[in-house]
């Protein structure tokens, strides 16, 4: 293919910086909200719900509220690829701005609730801001954010009708008193990461299809239904995650359908470290078994060890292995074996007879090491069962 001057094919134009761009680009007018603002004088019009209803900016600046409500979506905050950080970080921000404005209003309502009216206009000038915002974002996205992918969406798609539609009215009920604070926070707070989650994998899996079309992943499903779950720790464990897959529901065990909870399922982990997602998994389920490999090892003075001493925090792998089987003891020797090994030096007899319900990599993650363990583990696992992993 022939390249641009700037190194660039039509494949993979040059990446530009979103916040650059975010004054060119055209809102689509369908959604746009308009183009008043603070001291700008002219009146905003807002699609709300199926009324159009327009109103003055408000004249002054809202505060932040207190650091128990406070909410940071930032890139920094939440994991994302270095490839598609800059488009997605304006998200962030819009994310950030928008639920700690609500709580601010929320707050000053409590104190002034004479003001009312005044209150759920500025209100209604927030969302339309942030409407405005993604609107512009969605505009300058790269051509793999507008591409459908095998999750049979696009992030273009996500970002301008499904994370209003989520979104909004968590938000209007925190802003009006129909939502308790506590509450309204946290599911304020798993709506934008998991929403933010859901864009990246779209912007991955678009990139999948510009490159191989649908050779290598024909369908793919992001489970963003449990996003109002498990908002007492402000997010979804992957451990979580895992046991939806198996049993249909999420949450505890003991809320599991009883054919579900008595099933003989079977977890092999490809990465243990401290042991947090057997301690989760093996805790909620009461049958459940699991199989860990992890080698601990202290390593040498590669640039693969030196991150993995970063990861540990200066811990050695014998004081992480200790950890671990702490965290672990109630299990181990019951429901819970863990071997200390390299993931692809396992034997046949170590993993034991029968397959395995889920094999969960979460070991060294470079592509080759990945890659490695993915074939490696595949053949232990059923029919039907699932090859998983973290980040």
């Amino acid at each position: 293919q022939a390249l641009g001057q700037d190194g660039s094919s039509p494949a993979h134009p040059p990446q530009r910086d979103p916040q650059e761009a975010l004054g060119e680009a055209a809102v689509p007018r369908r959604l746009a909200c308009g183009a008043g603002g603070p001291g700008g004088g002219a009146p905003v019009a807002m699609m709300f719900g199926e009324h159009c209803m327009a109103f003055d900016p408000p004249t002054y600046a809202l505060p932040e509220p207190p650091w128990e409500l406070h909410s940071n979506f930032v890139p920094e905050s939440w994991t994302a690829t270095e490839h598609h950080r800059p488009s997605l970080a304006p998200v962030g921000e819009a994310l950030t701005s928008v639920v700690n404005s609500a709580f601010a209003l929320r707050l000053l309502h409590n104190d002034f609730p004479d003001r009312h009216r005044e209150f759920l206009n500025y209100w209604q000038w927030v969302w339309c801001k942030f409407l405005d915002s993604i609107y512009h974002v969605a505009a300058i996205m790269p051509e793999s954010a507008k591409t459908s992918s095998a999750l049979g969406t696009s992030a273009e798609n996500l970002l301008m009708e499904d994370l209003p539609q989520s979104l909004q009215p968590v938000l209007h009920g925190i802003v009006v008193g129909k939502r308790k604070l506590e509450q309204g926070h946290l599911q304020a707070q798993n709506i934008s990461l998991i929403s933010l989650q859901h864009l990246e994998c779209a912007m991955v899996l678009g990139d999948e299809v510009l490159e191989h079309g649908f050779s290598r992943v024909g369908k793919a499903e992001f489970h963003g239904n449990i996003r109002l779950y498990g908002v007492g720790e402000f997010t979804v464990h992957r451990a979580d995650a895992i046991l939806s897959a198996l049993t249909g529901h999420l949450g505890s065990a003991s809320a599991t359908p009883r054919a579900y909870r008595d099933a003989p399922l079977r977890v092999a982990e490809i990465g243990v470290h401290y042991g947090d997602f057997a301690y989760r998994i093996l805790n909620r389920h009461p049958t459940l078994t699991w199989l860990g490999v992890d080698p601990y090892e202290c390593g040498d003075d590669s640039d693969l060890h030196r991150d993995l001493a970063r990861f540990r925090k200066g811990l050695t792998g014998s004081q992480v292995l200790r950890a671990a089987r702490k965290q672990l003891r109630p299990w181990l020797g019951m429901r819970a074996q863990l071997l200390v090994a390299r993931s692809t030096d396992v034997t046949e007899a170590e993993v034991g007879e029968g397959p395995v319900d889920v094999a969960f990599i979460d070991a060294i993650h470079d592509e080759d090491h990945v890659i490695a363990d993915i074939e490696f583990w595949s053949r232990f696992v059923r029919p039907g069962g699932l090859v998983a992993g973290h980040d």
